[in-house]
């Protein structure tokens, strides 16, 4: 799956229409606003994040996978530059 699509597919899409409604100076539909939450709701480094807020057992666990996520992002990322 492309980096930056949500389960559906959604996530592209959805911000892709925000911008050109907003590049037009139209109004973004409610809906339109909520696809877009929805589908960044819907990625894992978000998720995860958000159990960092929750506290409780699995908050060292999230906290852990999401540091492995950014780390090899930064890593791909430096290969990439190199």
């Amino acid at each position: 799956m492309p980096e930056g699509y949500d389960a559906h597919g959604r996530g592209v899409d959805a911000a892709r229409e925000v911008l050109v409604l907003a590049s037009a100076g139209q109004p973004i539909p409610a809906a339109l606003i909520e696809a877009l939450r929805a589908a960044v709701l819907e990625r894992e480094d978000v998720r995860l994040a958000l159990a960092l807020d929750g506290g409780g057992p699995h908050r060292a666990r999230a906290a852990i996978e999401l540091a492995g996520m950014l780390a090899e992002a930064q890593g791909g990322q430096k290969e990439r530059e190199g």
